[in-house]
């Protein structure tokens, strides 16, 4: 077998979409601005207490997809981009935004990079990780970007 017979091989077995079904509340809406404006103090603590949650719930799920895919190079080069582009929890309120993510970067994680590149800097999830040259400035390291949704926690 060639190189390049291996390498198609390979990539003919990958899956570009997850083998377990995501969480029940992924597809739900994520409030707008301005109904967040109005919410009281106990209404936003009650929401971060529910992203929280919902973030904890998010991590199983990627985790048990990881352990049970038959495309094993899909969930790796998913984790590789991931820990690239370095979103997180610590930037990205709402887990809906993380797992629709976490789903471009598997369908495209074996793709071409470029591709990969301009749908991921068109990611809400990245609109908020924008911020690396400031963090940069207050000394925290791309390390400490990656472990927010990471799981160290």
């Amino acid at each position: 077998m060639t190189r390049e017979q291996a390498v198609d091989a390979l990539l003919a077995g990958a899956r570009t979409e997850a083998a377990t079904p995501p969480p029940a509340w992924v597809p739900e809406p994520i409030s707008s601005v301005e109904v967040r404006r109005a919410w009281m103090q106990d209404e936003r603590r009650d929401d971060q207490r529910e992203q929280s949650r919902r973030y904890e719930e998010l991590r199983g799920w990627w985790i048990l997809e990881m352990v049970t895919t038959r495309s094993p190079l899909t969930e790796r080069m998913r984790l590789f981009w991931h820990d690239h582009f370095q979103s997180g929890e610590d930037k990205t309120h709402y887990p809906q935004l993380m797992f629709r993510q976490n789903a471009l970067l598997r369908r495209d994680a074996l793709g071409n990079f470029g591709d990969l590149l301009h749908v991921v800097s068109k990611d809400p999830a990245m609109r908020n990780t924008s911020m690396a040259p400031a963090a940069a400035k207050a000394g925290r390291t791309r390390t400490s970007h990656a472990r927010s949704w990471s799981f160290s926690h």
